[in-house]
């Protein structure tokens, strides 16, 4: 190699290392703090009512497979807000009813696809988004070899280096008793194998009131495990369900 390849080799080398560390070093920069937020896919409004009737049962469920629970923390903050809360649903206005049903690594627009299907929305496929990748030809080979080590040093900065978002996804339902006899229908599609279905169709008249959402939690920050990530998720949860009352 002569000396006007070498050192047009090193040049490269050299911003490549000096790209890779930048984008390393602009991610670990931007999300160095634990960011929060908590989203619902719909308001609930809940009419006045008097303190005598300020009694919840609650009836929280965690169908993922991490261990979380809400219910110390959501029941400080209902206490804070004057309501008692009952272990007996017969003593109780309010039955509220919440179900964790995904909780992972999670890129932030499919999390805003799964809370805009509402209560109820189906939840399936992965997390994290697709990456673009792009192939670039060059003429020489020392530029080559000089890509593959810049390559290697970028893989090695972007797996030190990560953006980590997890997303909470939770079901909350809110029943009110009340005086008045409340007609409802549920609404059940059964597939039958392939190209086959069935409607079921369930009405019920009772005295209660029934208010559905569903509410997004998310914790974002550079090299997050589940571990930091989950008081984060608890806190956000618990606020935005107990501001419902």
């Amino acid at each position: 190699m002569t000396l006007k390849k070498f050192k047009s080799t090193a040049v490269v080398i050299a911003a490549m290392i000096s790209l890779s560390g930048c984008s390393a070093m602009s991610t670990a920069i931007q999300h160095r703090n634990l960011v929060t937020n908590t989203k619902m896919s719909a308001t609930v409004w809940l009419d006045p009512t008097p303190v005598s009737q300020h009694t919840v049962y609650l009836q929280l469920r965690n169908s993922t497979n991490k261990k979380l629970d809400i219910t110390k923390v959501l029941t400080d903050k209902l206490k804070q807000k004057g309501y008692t809360v009952t272990s007996d649903p017969a003593k109780a206005h309010y039955w509220l009813q919440t179900n964790i049903i995904k909780l992972e690594k999670m890129d932030p627009n499919a999390g805003l696809a799964l809370l805009n299907q509402g209560y109820g929305g189906a939840v399936v496929g992965g997390g994290l988004a697709a990456l673009a990748m792009a192939s670039h030809t060059h003429s020489t080979s020392s530029v080559v070899g000089a890509g593959l080590i810049g390559s290697a040093i970028g893989f090695v900065a972007d797996n030190m280096v990560e953006d980590v978002n997890f997303g909470m996804v939770t079901d909350v339902q809110v029943v009110e008793k009340t005086k008045e006899s409340v007609d409802s229908s549920q609404v059940a599609h059964l597939n039958n194998g392939i190209g086959g279905s069935t409607n079921t169709t369930v009405k019920t008249v009772a005295n209660k009131k029934r208010y559905q959402t569903r509410i997004l939690s998310s914790a974002n920050k550079v090299n997050l495990d589940y571990v930091d990530a989950e008081p984060a998720l608890v806190e956000g949860l618990a606020t935005s369900v107990a501001g419902i009352f």
